[in-house]
């Protein structure tokens, strides 16, 4: 477990349950190609989204969520803080699970501050005007441009894991 030092009297208990606790009455659930949960942990201020990393494309058939080794949390808690340097509006990483299945395999959780009302793109998109889908095509075209002057390359960037939040 790696937690910030700021939301363990929050998360330790549920990190270290996988969750069993949060019932579903405190959930609000996201279906896609993988089920995700958002959920105000007790005594917390803000929700957080728990989130299974899974692999996608053809290694998903085989492999699902079993990653080798420890590496791909922290390089995503690394990306996630060269991001945020770079002034790009990310999610906010405040835990890492990890559980080790066999051998070098390890399964993982990564939860993050919950953006509050932001919708995926694809779901808005049919919602705004031309005028604002204009803006945001804009304003993704702008962040994709920042991203990789950072340094940054998202393996799987598509209209479904783009957050837009607030006024559009």
């Amino acid at each position: 477990l790696v937690v910030r030092t700021d939301w363990k009297p929050h998360l330790l208990e549920d990190l270290r349950s996988d969750f069993t606790a949060v019932t579903e009455e405190r959930r609000k659930t996201f279906t896609g190609r993988v089920k995700h949960f958002s959920y105000l942990p007790t005594g917390a201020a803000e929700r957080v989204l728990v989130r299974k990393v899974v692999r996608g494309g053809i290694v998903a058939r085989t492999l699902g969520d079993l990653h080798w080794g420890m590496g791909r949390p922290f390089r995503e808690l690394a990306a996630v803080i060269r991001a945020r340097k770079a002034g790009l509006k990310v999610p906010e990483i405040v835990a890492v699970r990890a559980t080790h299945a066999w051998g070098p395999y390890y399964r993982f959780t990564v939860i993050v501050k919950e953006i509050d009302g932001a919708a995926d793109l694809l779901s808005l998109a049919p919602r705004l005007a031309p005028a604002q889908r204009h803006r945001a095509i804009g304003e993704v075209a702008e962040a994709v441009r920042r991203m990789h002057e950072a340094g940054l390359y998202h393996g799987d960037l598509n209209i479904k894991n783009i957050l837009i939040a607030g006024d559009t």
